[in-house]
């Protein structure tokens, strides 16, 4: 059974669909998802990593927490 989330809206490269929640280790963050061509890698980008608060550490291709919030979880609520 394959369950397929609404489309809300479209790119030139295809339907955006209602946001869905990502979890990555310890965090969570909601996302609109995007489809991509059924031979393509999923991908996760940066935005996802800072709505989680997690940086990329490209010098030792690492995911850290940020260093501004002592490596710990800030969530903002709006």
């Amino acid at each position: 059974m394959q369950i397929v989330p609404e489309q809300r809206h479209w790119t030139s490269d295809g339907p955006i669909y209602s946001p869905v929640i990502v979890y990555l280790r310890d965090r969570f963050a909601v996302i609109n998802v995007a489809e991509i061509a059924d031979d393509a890698p999923n991908l996760l980008g940066r935005i996802p990593f800072l709505a989680m608060d997690w940086v990329i550490d490209e010098k030792n291709e690492a995911l850290i927490g940020n260093p501004e919030h002592g490596g710990k979880w800030m969530l903002e609520e709006y």
